[in-house]
């Protein structure tokens, strides 16, 4: 039996245990990462915490969503120990009516077997690199891309450090990369950021590399956040940053170091091209998830909705 729990109800022992030991380890889905993320998140829990869903969303104009968190790259159904892909229908069924406008990146195990289910559904892709082998096995799969951006910004004579920096300061220079590629994101949720850095959890670890031009200003940085042997990458280049391919240099640095060390280096994403091109060119392998859609909205709302995506 599948239940509809409220935050406050949610026991997070045993929510993050299940995740822990999840063969779908993601580790975005622990309790006090989503906390951060989706402030007041809900779950579908089936047994105890044998299988689990949350449901991250927002109330906007009286509506309820259930829509991706930032900083996430899939969620969906969590199994406990379930190794192999399984179908998921009766969480989809499950999910409150009160949610009018659903859309959730569900992860690489989850199966829908009834597409009725849902109004809308495609795959986005993920990469991961398996970080057990050594760098000389690692970077041996690395492109002829890749190692000629490596050299290229070692040429640059960058300046190069893996010293903190404030998650304040980190944070800043990522919107003003949102920002200059005309992202639309709202400011609260991208300094969440900055309270992902700062939270002190006994499961996570914050690296550090910045790259400096010679005027010793930032112009690339790599913020690697390691929970439980898992590697999870953020980054920002500005101008000079991306001429001189400052971000493979330090991309490469981490994985020179951390080769051996954890498991798994998850980029994720990305499903925009030039990204994932990137990604595959450091030997990260590609990994299709389902997202869906389910649009419950008055009609009135949808109109509303399409006439602001057509003034855009």
């Amino acid at each position: 039996m599948i239940k509809y729990i409220t935050h406050s109800q949610i026991d997070k022992q045993k929510w993050d245990h299940c995740i822990k030991n999840s063969p779908v380890f993601l580790p975005y889905t622990y309790s006090w990462y989503l906390d951060i993320v989706s402030p007041g998140w809900e779950a579908l829990i089936r047994g105890d915490y044998e299988f689990i869903m949350p449901l991250t969303g927002s109330r906007k104009f009286g509506i309820n969503y259930v829509f991706p968190p930032t900083y996430c790259q899939q969620l969906g159904v969590i199994p406990a120990h379930e190794k192999n892909q399984f179908e998921i229908d009766d969480f989809i069924c499950s999910i409150p009516d009160k949610y009018s406008y659903i859309s959730i990146f569900l992860n690489r195990n989850n199966i829908i077997t009834n597409p009725s289910l849902v109004d809308k559904i495609h795959y986005g892709t993920n990469y991961v690199l398996n970080m057990n082998e050594s760098y000389q096995t690692i970077s041996k799969h690395y492109s002829e891309n890749t190692i000629r951006n490596i050299k290229k910004a070692i040429k640059r004579e960058i300046e190069f450090t893996d010293k903190p920096i404030s998650a304040l300061e980190w944070s800043q220079h990522k919107i003003e990369m949102i920002y200059e590629k005309k992202i639309q994101l709202r400011k609260k949720y991208a300094y969440r950021i900055a309270d992902l850095i700062n939270l002190e959890n006994k499961e996570k670890q914050n690296l550090f590399y910045t790259a400096y031009n010679h005027s010793n200003n930032i112009i690339s940085g790599l913020l690697v956040m390691i929970i439980s042997k898992t590697a999870m990458i953020f980054s920002f280049s500005k101008k000079e940053g991306k001429e001189s391919r400052a971000y493979f240099m330090l991309l490469d640095k981490f994985i020179k170091e951390y080769a051996g060390k954890i498991n798994t280096l998850d980029f994720m994403g990305s499903n925009i091209p030039g990204i994932a091109y990137t990604n595959e060119g450091f030997g990260g392998v590609p990994v299709k998830y389902p997202v869906i859609e389910i649009n419950r909205l008055p009609r009135w709302v949808n109109f509303f909705r399409r006439m602001t995506k057509k003034s855009r």
